[in-house]
């Protein structure tokens, strides 16, 4: 009695063997990717605690100078350069009304965005996963396919 181990032998394993490797891996890379996305975001609310403080920097030195100094810097829009007063190192535009809300405290200087967004944390995740999942796929199927089309 000869021991035939049929269409589902070890020589055909090799595909499911392949694709739940392929699985395991897709959750490694689904990991990484909302990892990376957690440390963009991150790095966007660093950006923008800058921008923010910066800005705020600007508008108190500004709110600090005189009226009379700085109304006849007005512009033809009404806006005053406080560059030129040392009050920023790039051109920085602000208004005169800007100016009484900085010195009346109405002003308020707060980051836009947040240091997390779970939801895009998740969603990268799951993008990375699904991707590392159908390219697994895909590479299983085209080696299947192209045993098949060389032959046994």
């Amino acid at each position: 009695m000869s021991m035939s181990v049929g269409n589902d032998g070890p020589k055909n394993q090799w595909g499911r063997k392949w694709l739940l490797r392929g699985a395991r891996f897709s959750l490694l890379v689904g990991l990484l990717a909302g990892g990376k996305q957690a440390w963009d975001d991150f790095s966007d609310y660093q950006e923008d605690v800058r921008r923010t403080v910066t800005s705020q920097l600007g508008y108190e030195c500004a709110a600090r100078l005189a009226d009379d100094i700085l109304t006849p810097n007005q512009n033809d829009f009404g806006n005053i350069n406080v560059r030129k007063f040392g009050c920023a190192t790039d051109d920085f535009y602000v208004s005169m009304k800007e100016i009484r809300d900085v010195r009346s405290g109405a002003m308020r200087f707060v980051p836009f965005k947040k240091a997390f967004y779970p939801i895009s944390v998740l969603i990268a995740s799951i993008l990375g996963v699904v991707a590392t999942l159908l390219l697994a796929a895909v590479a299983v199927v085209s080696l299947k396919a192209l045993h098949w089309a060389w032959g046994r």
